[in-house]
């Protein structure tokens, strides 16, 4: 199964060109250049394709940034003189 983006679609059809690109290569009946840029074009497209897989979704985003939000203290603790600082963080949760 294919993922519906169009880096993956063109990943796997330049694929399938550098295949029968290198089959013909190899029997002498395709030149040197087509062929290295056969293979530049599907290692374009892998990279690019692998670069969609890795961004996050919406979903991790939002994790990402409560994990970024919880780690920044609290930056009122001045005006405070620092007196909560010693007690510790109550996390609620909240069931579904």
């Amino acid at each position: 199964m294919i993922p519906d983006d169009v880096y993956y679609i063109k990943a796997c059809t330049a694929y399938v060109t550098k295949m029968f690109d290198y089959q013909e290569w190899r029997k002498g009946r395709l030149a040197d250049k087509v062929y290295q840029d056969s293979v530049k074009e599907w290692l374009f497209y892998v990279g690019a394709a692998k670069g969609v897989a890795n961004m996050p979704n919406l979903a991790q985003l939002e994790n990402l940034k409560n994990v970024i939000v919880r780690l920044i203290p609290q930056q009122s603790q001045y005006n405070t003189m620092f007196r909560n600082i010693n007690i510790q963080e109550r996390k609620n949760v909240q069931k579904t």
